[in-house]
């Protein structure tokens, strides 16, 4: 796969947290829902749009205790203190046993989420954990922000730890990798055609230029990776609602702090509608609905 320039990326980013390099795929897990562009649009563009990755530490909220030595307000953890805290919920606990296992085994790295990982990824300020996968070196890393509060980061290491358990993605990825060129070239195909059909240069094409047609022929062109990015996404988010569940269910103050999160900081936990949560955050269509 050719490495991607900045202007492909705009014209082939599969959703608003995915960036891709040289046989590279990122996932990153935002605190919300506000970063523009991806999917199908429309959206921001991150070359006009742009974020600087600049991360500021979230404002304190009121505490949540889980016990005497445990609390979500504590900060700058390391990945034991994810792990044993998520050991504690019948829902984590045999995917923690799972990843302990990958991660002896030599298949994933996790490391601090640092400004130059952000950069690398084109993660915003507020993405608190990204994974990264690499097909044809079959290796996994999942980028953590380490400082946050252990209430938001390991939720946020769950969502991307369940991407490197999920096979489905692993899949997904070495055949969009086979497939790349003849993907990429239909993508620029559809812009060729506006281009063309407005007299000006590829490179200044933009959403607002598409009509209904030109939509169409954008969603046949990334239906493959809108279809299996959606599929892959979806899981992900049903198992942390589920962990989240059971989280709030056993520790009394956690719906509280998530709210609080929310209110003081933007940083959502939760999801009632995934597939509405899907579209209007990632740009993606529901597989057979488009």
């Amino acid at each position: 796969m050719k490495n991607l320039t900045k202007k492909i990326l705009s014209l082939n980013s599969l959703f608003f947290v995915i960036s891709l390099t040289a046989s590279q795929f990122s996932f990153a897990h935002a605190g919300h829902d506000g970063f523009p562009g991806g999917g199908f649009g429309p959206g921001g563009d991150p070359d006009h749009q742009p974020r600087p990755p600049v991360y500021s530490a979230p404002l304190e909220v009121p505490r949540c205790n889980v016990d005497s030595n445990t609390s979500l307000n504590q900060r700058n953890v390391n990945l034991e203190n994810i792990l044993t805290f998520l050991e504690r919920f019948q829902e984590s606990a045999p995917k923690i046993k799972a990843f302990r296992e990958m991660q002896a085994r030599g298949e994933i790295v996790v490391e601090q989420l640092t400004d130059a990982i952000r950069n690398q990824t084109g993660s915003p300020s507020t993405v608190v954990a990204t994974f990264q996968y690499q097909p044809r070196e079959k290796l996994q890393h999942i980028y953590v922000n380490f400082d946050g509060d252990l209430g938001v980061v390991a939720i946020h290491f769950y969502h991307e730890m369940i991407h490197s358990l999920d096979p489905q993605l692993r899949s997904f990825y070495m055949e969009f990798d086979r497939r790349y060129d003849e993907i990429q070239a239909g993508i620029k195909a559809v812009y060729q055609l506006v281009a063309d059909r407005l007299k000006k240069p590829l490179q200044q094409v933009s959403y607002s230029d598409f009509n209904d047609q030109d939509w169409k022929n954008l969603k046949n062109a990334k239906r493959f990776q809108n279809d299996g990015v959606w599929r892959i996404e979806f899981h992900a988010f049903s198992s942390q609602m589920v962990l989240i569940s059971e989280m709030t269910s056993k520790v009394s103050c956690y719906n509280a702090y998530i709210s609080d999160q929310d209110r003081t900081n933007g940083i959502h936990l939760i999801y009632t509608d995934i597939k509405q949560h899907l579209h209007f955050a990632y740009g993606l269509y529901e597989p057979g609905t488009y």
